[in-house]
């Protein structure tokens, strides 16, 4: 993880914290998400299906490391920030707007169907 720079936290789960960060030397951005190590086979069972998984609707994987502390899985940063934060500025949306995004996630998770993996975390 000395590749890289954390800078502020963007999520956190029940046994994670996601920070936005970026590669050292690299102008870049991704999501760095901080797992306790108890997590381990979860990790390694989401690595597994995120490294098989290539989709424009699909977060992207970069990689993953092992600290004596912590996992550590770097995929794709989505700028914009989650729904929940938009839905909190922007309180409507178009029928266009709200079609395009339906048919997102559907292709997405089609994609990841297709490829034998059930997203259950929507």
């Amino acid at each position: 993880m000395n590749n890289y720079q954390i800078y502020e936290e963007i999520g956190k789960g029940r046994f994670s914290v996601v920070y936005k960060g970026r590669r050292k030397k690299s102008v870049d951005y991704y999501a760095i998400a901080s797992i306790e190590k108890q997590q381990r086979q979860r990790v390694l069972n989401s690595v597994h299906f995120l490294r098989a998984l290539t989709h424009p609707n699909v977060i992207e994987f970069h990689s993953w490391y092992e600290t004596n502390n912590h996992l550590w899985v770097i995929t794709e940063y989505c700028t914009g920030g989650d729904l929940r934060s938009i839905l909190g500025v922007q309180k409507t949306f178009s029928e266009r707007s709200i079609s395009v995004l339906a048919a997102d996630i559907a292709n997405g998770l089609m994609h990841m169907h297709s490829q034998g993996v059930m997203y259950c975390d929507l």
